[in-house]
């Protein structure tokens, strides 16, 4: 029952992300078609795949540093932080 219980749990938190992420508006050109920018070496599945026909993520390579963008905007094609937004 616990199993059942915590895929509700990651069900509403990935719900509740994407919602976050329709309030992101692009710094740039105003656009809210902006999507998350996932680095590192990722686990391709469905879900992924899904997501990245989506354009909800887009990869941004193996190579992180403290300072990569977080988001990248689908229709300007700029990628930048969340704390460019504050």
């Amino acid at each position: 029952m616990q199993g059942v219980a915590d895929d509700m749990v990651c069900d509403s938190k990935i719900k509740q992300g994407r919602e976050e992420m329709k309030k992101i508006k692009c710094p740039s050109c105003g656009s809210y078609e902006i999507a998350k920018i996932l680095y590192g070496l990722p686990y391709f599945n469905d879900d992924l795949k899904k997501k990245l026909e989506a354009k909800e993520i887009v990869l941004g390579g193996c190579i992180v540093y403290e300072g990569n963008p977080e988001f990248y905007c689908n229709s300007c094609e700029i990628s930048f932080k969340y704390s460019t937004l504050a």
